[in-house]
């Protein structure tokens, strides 16, 4: 089965977007550690 190129950066952009909000959480955590 081959994806074609659009259906490749949608599932890109959604692993992108999903890797960022992670990263946010992460950071937001951390910063509040150090904050408090």
């Amino acid at each position: 089965m081959i994806a074609s190129s659009s259906q490749k950066l949608i599932l890109f952009e959604n692993t992108l977007m999903l890797s960022i909000n992670f990263l946010m959480r992460k950071i937001g955590s951390v910063i509040e550690h150090f904050v408090n």
